[in-house]
């Protein structure tokens, strides 16, 4: 799985169709923090998707 970062200047076209989910949203025009954060964001709930989808140990 790859998590999906939508950088755009027209949101609302983007919002009208079908996306991935869950996707992040950037808006133009947009400062390297709010990326930094995003990705930040988008890694961190990718990384525990995929430690909630591992069998425990001794489970």
């Amino acid at each position: 799985q790859v998590p999906v970062i939508f950088i755009t200047a027209y949101p609302d076209r983007l919002l009208t169709g079908e996306r991935p989910e869950p996707a992040f949203l950037i808006t133009k025009p947009y400062q390297p923090d709010t990326v930094k954060a995003i990705v930040s964001q988008a890694l961190f709930f990718e990384r525990r998707a995929r430690l909630k989808d591992q069998p425990q140990a001794g489970a």
